[in-house]
């Protein structure tokens, strides 16, 4: 999965649980915690998450960078 991928996918994940009355506000809220997502798992001990695979430091970077950009 790429960057811009996992970050809609957060964001999606985020967005339908979302009650706020303006669409901007939902908006806001599902990046938020979006982005509160990647920071947990970037600063998960020992990096479990964070080593797998292509789930590089820099992969969660450029997710956290492309939720900024939704």
């Amino acid at each position: 999965m790429t960057p811009k991928e996992k970050a809609k996918q957060l964001y999606n994940k985020f967005i339908v649980l979302t009650s706020d009355e303006t669409i901007e506000k939902r908006h806001r809220t599902a990046k938020t915690c979006a982005l509160i997502c990647v920071k947990e798992i970037q600063s998960y001990p020992n990096n479990e998450f964070v080593v797998k695979g292509s789930w590089t430091d820099e992969y969660w970077n450029q997710v956290r960078l492309e939720i900024n950009n939704l």
